[in-house]
């Protein structure tokens, strides 16, 4: 398969993978008991998320896509229509 798009050959091959349900990414401790994909576990650290002025700025958001909103000091989430606010009380 040309991957270039351009005429010639290529070496590209691709092999099926098996999904491993116990495999996951773990971020902090060397060790987790939760379940996921990716584990954030830290007794002394926290996530930080990623931070923007505007959240219109963003170019055609994911949903699900989480930012801390810093001018009025909010999480914005995008449900994959439009984007909810939670503020603290």
């Amino acid at each position: 398969m040309d991957l270039s798009k351009e005429s010639g050959s290529s070496n590209f091959s691709a092999t099926a993978l098996t999904e491993m349900p116990e495999s996951q990414v773990i971020l902090g401790e060397d060790n987790t008991e939760a379940e996921g994909i990716l584990v954030l576990d830290d007794s002394t650290k926290a996530m930080v998320l990623p931070i923007v002025e505007n959240y219109t700025d963003i170019e055609n958001p994911s949903p699900g896509m989480i930012v801390f909103v810093n001018t009025n000091k909010r999480l914005a989430v995008f449900n994959g229509s439009k984007w909810a606010f939670w503020k603290s009380e």
